[in-house]
């Protein structure tokens, strides 16, 4: 074979390598995509399930809202919820069921808003019974700390069209659910690791109790309108006793 032959060989072969390389690499990225895409489906359908069972038990489904104070469990994107250990206070991303160490109690921060000099929408993060606060460090470490100052607090962002949460710290960085199974706030853009999934866990025994006290509530209204109605009576028949039931 000629040695322009070669050449022509040998740009050929780099040519089809090229083009090989290309196409797995274009294979590989659509396979990530779909891999990402198919990640986010099961989140939501990890939701969904969590909701469909606050409904079969409670006959009604919450939805976060961050200007109430609220019960709830942080959904990471790998589908495990946010755990704390108030003992050790220590934090981890390994459970994919709502037991009492995910729960947390979403505060909202008034302060700003009063005096309109700050409209965003802010939470202080508490393990629910605790007073303990998720706090941030400037390098995005997270710890519970037994005072809500500046790094415990998060605003608190909405993507409407999927319904998702981000955290974000006084230090413009995101709250974020590791692959590895550590909470980190350390990141500055808002991507798929940075959306939670929130829900709002429903209290059993105080919904018993709120029941027994709108009952007691409303049986002591009617008292009063029996009290009323039989002055009423008396007033109008000052002459004539109210037959209370004791005669006929």
């Amino acid at each position: 074979m000629s040695k322009k032959g070669k050449v022509a060989g040998m740009v050929i072969g780099g040519l089809a390598l090229g083009a090989i390389a290309a196409a797995t690499a274009a294979a590989t990225a659509n396979d990530l995509k779909q891999e990402k895409k198919a990640y986010r489906e099961m989140h939501k359908h990890q939701d969904l399930v969590e909701q469909k069972k606050q409904y079969i038990e409670h006959g009604k489904i919450l939805y976060y809202n961050p200007i109430v104070e609220q019960k709830i469990a942080l959904l990471g994107f790998h589908r495990n919820y946010l755990s704390v250990y108030t003992k050790n206070k220590t934090m981890e991303l390994k459970k994919d069921k709502i037991g009492a160490t995910e729960f947390w109690e979403s505060v909202p921060i008034t302060k700003g808003i009063e005096d309109q000099s700050d409209y965003r929408c802010k939470v202080a993060l508490k393990p629910y019974g605790s007073e303990l606060y998720l706090c941030c460090h400037k390098n995005g470490s997270l710890a519970l700390q037994p005072h809500c100052k500046s790094y415990e607090q998060w605003i608190v962002e909405k993507e409407e069209n999927t319904g998702m949460f981000s955290f974000k710290s006084a230090h413009n960085t995101y709250l974020c659910a590791e692959s590895n199974g550590k909470p980190i706030g350390n990141r500055k853009q808002k991507k798929d690791w940075e959306k939670w999934r929130i829900i709002v866990v429903q209290d059993k025994a105080k919904e018993e109790q709120e029941k027994k006290a709108a009952m007691a509530a409303k049986i002591k209204q009617q008292q009063q309108q029996i009290a009323q109605n039989q002055q009423q009576i008396q007033q109008q028949q000052p002459g004539m006793p109210v037959n209370d039931g004791s005669y006929y």
